[in-house]
C-alpha cells in the first residue's frame, strides 16, 4: 500500500513539478537535512559495461579532481536547464491543450534506449574519413553545416518517439535534450570551423549513448568523456589548418573521432586512452611550434631593429641630400653608402641617438654638407680640409663597411676638382633620392566606438593568444600572437608550425575583431562543455 501511494506521488506531483522539489532537495543538502551524494564515474548498468570499478575510479580520481565549487557550480546549471527543459515541455503541452507528460509508471531500461540510438542514425551526415590519400582539404560550406544541424535535431526527435512517452523517462529526455544543446552550441560556435564542427557532430549519438547509460557524464564535470570533448574542442580550435588539414592534429581528431563512433561500448577507459593520445599529441606541437616560434620572433625582432635604424638613418640622412642642384654622385652616396653607414652605427648604439658614435656621424655628415655646399657655390675647401674629411671618412664608413671605399674615392675626387668622366663636377642634377623618401604612411582605418574601445585591449594582449581569422571560401585560418611591437603597433602572428603567418597593425586587428572576421578565443577558466551548458542554460531562459 505505501508502495503504491510513493508510486502515485512520484508520478502525480513530482513528475508534474517544474523543478520546484530540486530546488527543496538543495535546501535540503546544505542544511545538512539530506546528504549530498555524489555520483561515482558509473552508468546505471554494471560496473563491467560501464568500464568503471575501483581501479578505474582511482584512475578517475587522479586525473579528474575538480576545482573548488566547480562541482557545485555546475549541479546548479544542471538543475537549472532541467527545471526550464520542464516548464518549456509544459507549455508546449499547454498550447496543444493537452497535461504535461508525466514519469512512466514502468520506464525503459537504459539498455534499451540505447538499442533505439543505434537504430536510428542521423541523416545527411558528412562522412568523418575525409582526409583520403593525398587531400589536403574537406570544405564545409554554411548550407552542408545547417543540413547537419537539422540532421541532429531529427534524429533526438525520432529516438524519443521510437521509444514512445509512455516508456521514455523524463530523466532520459532531459539526457537527449541536454546532450543536443551541447552539441548545438558546438555547431554555432563561430570561433570553430566548418570542418572542425562537421568532424565533432560524429560524436552526437555516442555521447547520446553514454549520456543514457552513465549519469556520471552530465553530473560530474571530471568525466573522462567531457574532459576528451574538451580537448577535442581545444584542439580543434587551435591545431587545425583548413588550407592543409593533413597537418597539425586534424588527423589525430579524425581517428579519435572515429574510434568512439565505432566503438559498441563507450567504457571511461576509452576515453582516458584517447585523452592521454590527444595530450601527447598536442604536447609534441607545442614542442615544435616554440623551437621554430622562437627563431621566427627573433628574426622578426632584427628586422624590426633593422627597419627602425633604416628610418632613424633616413631621418638623419634627408638633411644632406635635400640640397638644390646637388650632383648625382653626392646623392647616390648619400642614399646608399652614408644611409647604411648610419644604420650600422644606429644599430651598434642601441638606439641611442645621445651616444658619442652617432653624434660623431651626425658632424661628420654636416662636414660633408658644407664641403658639397661649397662646391655647388665654387667656393673650394682647401686642399687640406679635404684631406683631413677624407681621412676622418675613410678611418669612420671605409673601416666599417670596406666595400664602399671606391664610393668614397670617388665622392672625394669630386671634392678636390677631379670628377669622374662619368660626372664632370658641372654636372648637376635634381633626380629623386633613392631610399631615403619617408616611409609610405599607411591609409587611417576608421573604427567604431566598440573598435576604439578594442584598440586599447587588444594591445594588452598577451604572447601565446589564439585567433581566429575567417577567410573567403569558409576557410579559416589559426594563428597565435608571438610578439607585439608597440614602438610600430604590429602584431606577429604565427601558424602551428611556429612559422610566421601575419603581421598586422593594431587598428587593424581592432577592426577584424569588430566586424567578426577574426575572433579571439580567450581562456574562459572552465571547461568547454561547462561553458556550452552555461550559454545554452542562457538560450532557454530567453525563450522564457
Amino acid at each position: 500500500m505505501l508502495l503504491a501511494l510513493y508510486t502515485l506521488f512520484e508520478r502525480e506531483v513530482i513528475a508534474k513539478s517544474t523543478g520546484w522539489h530540486e530546488q527543496l532537495n538543495e535546501l535540503l543538502i546544505k542544511t545538512g537535512i539530506l546528504p549530498n551524494l555524489r555520483y561515482e564515474a558509473q552508468g546505471r548498468g554494471s560496473a563491467k559495461a560501464t568500464g568503471t570499478g575501483t581501479e578505474s575510479a582511482k584512475k578517475e580520481d587522479r586525473k579528474s579532481e575538480a576545482a573548488p565549487g566547480e562541482g557545485e557550480l555546475g549541479d546548479e546549471v544542471l538543475s537549472r536547464i532541467r527545471e526550464l527543459l520542464s516548464a518549456q515541455r509544459a507549455r508546449r503541452a499547454a498550447a496543444r491543450g493537452t497535461t504535461p507528460r508525466a514519469e512512466p509508471a514502468h520506464p525503459a531500461p537504459p539498455s534499451v534506449v540505447v538499442e533505439t540510438i543505434d537504430r536510428t542514425p542521423a541523416a545527411e551526415m558528412p562522412e568523418s574519413a575525409v582526409l583520403q590519400r593525398g587531400a589536403q582539404r574537406a570544405p564545409v560550406s554554411p548550407g552542408l553545416l545547417e543540413r547537419i544541424k537539422g540532421a541532429l535535431t531529427s534524429q533526438r526527435e525520432q529516438i524519443k518517439q521510437s521509444v514512445g512517452p509512455n516508456r521514455l523517462s523524463l530523466v532520459d529526455e532531459d539526457a537527449i535534450d541536454i546532450v543536443g544543446m551541447l552539441f548545438e552550441v558546438m555547431l554555432n560556435d563561430k570561433r570553430l570551423s566548418n570542418t572542425v564542427k562537421a568532424l565533432l557532430s560524429h560524436l552526437h549519438t555516442p555521447f547520446l549513448k553514454v549520456a543514457i547509460r552513465d549519469r556520471a557524464f552530465l553530473d560530474q564535470t571530471g568525466h573522462p568523456a567531457r574532459r576528451l570533448f574538451d580537448q577535442l574542442v581545444e584542439a580543434g580550435s587551435r591545431w587545425v589548418d583548413e588550407r592543409d588539414l593533413s597537418t597539425g592534429l586534424y588527423p589525430t581528431l579524425q581517428s579519435t573521432v572515429e574510434r568512439i563512433s565505432r566503438a559498441k561500448e563507450h567504457p571511461v577507459q576509452l576515453f582516458q586512452e584517447l585523452e592521454d593520445r590527444l595530450a601527447a599529441e598536442t604536447s609534441r606541437l607545442e614542442e615544435r611550434q616554440r623551437v621554430r616560434e622562437a627563431r621566427t620572433v627573433q628574426s622578426e625582432k632584427g628586422m624590426a631593429r633593422l627597419e627602425e635604424a633604416r628610418e632613424a638613418a633616413m631621418r638623419a640622412a634627408r638633411g644632406l641630400f635635400e640640397i638644390d642642384g646637388a650632383p648625382n654622385l653626392f646623392q647616390s652616396f648619400v642614399t646608399g653608402p652614408w644611409t647604411d653607414f648610419l644604420t650600422l652605427v644606429y644599430l651598434r648604439s642601441a638606439g641611442n641617438t645621445d651616444s658619442g658614435a652617432w653624434r660623431g656621424a651626425v658632424v661628420l655628415g654636416e662636414r660633408l654638407r658644407a664641403f658639397t655646399e661649397g662646391l655647388l657655390s665654387e667656393v673650394l675647401p682647401t686642399a687640406s680640409d679635404v684631406r683631413q674629411l677624407r681621412a676622418e671618412m675613410n678611418r669612420r664608413l671605409g673601416g666599417l663597411i670596406p666595400q664602399y671605399q671606391g664610393e668614397i674615392d670617388r665622392l672625394f675626387d669630386l671634392l678636390e676638382g677631379r670628377p669622374a668622366e662619368a660626372e664632370p663636377a658641372a654636372a648637376v642634377t635634381r633626380p629623386a633620392p633613392r631610399g631615403t623618401a619617408k616611409p609610405e604612411r599607411p591609409e587611417p582605418i576608421e573604427l567604431s566606438a566598440k573598435g576604439e574601445d578594442l584598440v586599447e585591449q587588444l594591445a594588452e594582449l598577451p604572447p601565446g593568444t589564439w585567433i581566429v581569422f575567417h577567410g573567403e571560401n569558409d576557410t579559416d585560418q589559426v594563428v597565435k600572437l608571438s610578439w607585439y611591437n608597440a614602438k610600430t603597433e604590429r602584431f606577429l602572428f604565427v601558424d602551428q608550425s611556429g612559422a610566421k603567418a601575419s603581421a598586422m597593425r593594431l587598428r587593424e586587428l581592432a577592426a577584424a575583431v569588430d566586424s567578426e572576421t577574426a575572433h579571439i578565443l580567450h581562456a574562459t577558466g572552465s571547461s568547454y562543455v561547462e561553458s556550452s551548458l552555461k550559454r545554452a542554460m542562457k538560450a532557454l531562459e530567453e525563450r522564457g
